[in-house]
């Protein structure tokens, strides 16, 4: 699976914490990979096979919270229903 999003959003601070939320869009390219014992359709032994390209539009609502030495950010990705977390370290 190959892809790519990007995303354009807007957010509001208050004190250390913040909310936002992007509106993004993604394209994915799948193929299939299957592995050729006898080296008959490939020389490395792998080909893969075009399954399909989309292309969607996604949400993503979040919280970002800054501690002393670290921040903790959250999103949300509505429509496929994931979760990311991330921490950082502040210098």
């Amino acid at each position: 699976i190959k892809g790519g999003t990007i995303y354009v959003g807007i957010g509001r601070r208050y004190g250390k914490t913040g909310i936002h939320s992007q509106l993004g869009i993604t394209s994915e390219k799948v193929r299939f990979q299957y592995f050729d014992e006898l080296y008959i359709l490939s020389n490395n032994g792998r080909y893969s096979i075009p399954s399909y390209k989309d292309t969607y539009v996604t949400l993503k609502v979040g919280a970002i919270h800054d501690f002393k030495f670290t921040t903790v950010k959250v999103d949300y990705e509505m429509l496929r229903k994931i979760l990311t977390v991330g921490v950082g370290v502040n210098f």
